[in-house]
């Protein structure tokens, strides 16, 4: 299983061309695992508009077995998302037993925004903080 990511490090494309093979292979029988074991798996693909999120999901999504693979994206919320809990958007889609989900932009992202441009009050940023923090 994956255990640890290393930031910051770097490929050299020709490396790259030769790993990829074999690294797909292991994310492929990784997935195979993981749906074995029943275990469910959330990938948040943050970064800010034109980062190449979309790009990466893609390519996840073609490595991958599809139909173990959900992709959500999280634009405005709608009426009944306004009306519930704010992290409801988030829970309703989470990945079940075996699955895999792809989320294109997460809560973080939003609370911060919402918050610097202080298109919410201070109480409610609190509010949507409190469960990230804790």
């Amino acid at each position: 299983m994956l255990n640890t990511a290393e930031i910051g490090r770097t490929v050299s494309k020709a490396d790259y061309k030769r790993e990829l093979p074999e690294l797909r292979t292991r994310l492929l029988e990784t997935q195979r695992a993981l749906r074995a074991a029943g275990l469910s798996v959330l990938v948040v693909i943050e970064g800010m508009d034109g980062s190449g999120r979309a790009e990466v999901a893609n390519r996840l999504q073609e490595w991958l077995d599809p139909r173990g693979i959900q992709t959500h994206t999280f634009w405005d919320p709608s009426d009944e998302e306004n009306e519930r809990p704010w992290f409801w958007r988030f829970w309703r889609v989470l990945p079940g037993a075996g699955q895999i989900s792809l989320f294109l932009g997460g809560w973080y992202r939003d609370i911060l925004t919402d918050g610097v441009h202080k298109q919410i009050k201070p109480k409610e940023l609190d509010t949507r903080l409190a469960p990230v923090l804790h």
